[in-house]
């Protein structure tokens, strides 16, 4: 079995229509500057986009150079609780284009 882990970008853009992938959003208060939310929701590939019935992303979006990195990161397992309480949301720069 492989490890659960944030994907990059380069995975992403590898996964076959169909595979499932789980994205983690964190919304964020921007007066306190603290989390407000965190929803963790399964996602499709397909034809180059991860979406479901609400939402899409490109895969390259995530080498942007903006705050994307802090609002949203993609799992190749569903992770628990605790697996994603424990890996810092931070800026990968080797991701940035």
């Amino acid at each position: 079995m492989t490890t659960i882990h944030v994907m990059s970008p380069d995975e992403l853009e590898n996964l076959p229509n169909g595979a499932v992938v789980w994205r983690e959003k964190h919304d964020y208060d921007e007066e306190s500057e603290s989390v407000r939310q965190t929803r963790l929701m399964p996602m499709m590939m397909y034809n180059g986009l991860i979406a479901n019935y609400y939402e899409y992303l490109y895969p390259d979006e995530m080498r942007a150079a903006d705050d994307i990195q802090l609002r949203y990161r993609y799992w190749s397992h569903r992770p628990t609780i605790e697996t994603m309480d424990n890996e810092p949301w931070i800026m990968r720069e080797e991701w940035k284009e």
